[in-house]
């Protein structure tokens, strides 16, 4: 119990670090980052409310220190599903290429809806939808690729 305790604030704080220290700001919609495929990585061999805990907290706290507070709610609940899925895909054995790009695509969708709550017009919305989609996709693929090599090494030290 202490190692998956201890694993789960690791990957916690390499979540953070990582959004904060590595992002590429894009004005008032934030930064563009690869906290998605952290997530998607290394959220795997946790519970599913670990696991959204995890990344929800992580992520909406980086908003928050990074002076993108408006966005901490909807990254909170974004990232929630996020995490709670891709654990609970773990534990039922669902294809891990298809569940990455189920998520990547509702995660665009939820920060091209929050874009929209947020400001209001279509220019927005659809710039929200260029970069969110180019992150996205970014991180998906690095996920995808890098799961098969790190399948070995979490299976070795997190269980």
């Amino acid at each position: 119990m202490k190692k998956k305790i201890i694993a789960s604030i690791v990957i916690f704080l390499v979540i953070y670090l990582t959004t904060v220290l590595f992002k590429v700001p894009i004005g008032n919609l934030g930064y563009l980052n690869l906290s998605d495929t952290l997530i998607l990585l290394l959220l795997t061999h946790n519970s599913p409310a670990y696991a959204a805990l995890i990344a929800s907290a992580s992520t909406a706290l980086a908003d928050v220190t990074l002076g993108f507070g408006q966005y901490a709610l909807y990254t909170f609940m974004l990232r929630a599903v996020e995490g709670y899925v891709i654990a609970t895909a773990h534990k039922k054995n669902w294809k891990y290429a298809i569940v990455c790009i189920i998520l990547g695509i509702l995660i665009i969708l939820g920060y091209v809806a929050t874009d929209y709550l947020l400001y209001g017009n279509m220019e927005t919305v659809l710039l929200s939808l260029k970069l969110n989609g180019l992150q996205v996709i970014i991180s998906v693929i690095i996920a995808i690729v890098a799961e098969k090599y790190l399948t070995d090494i979490k299976d070795r030290y997190l269980k």
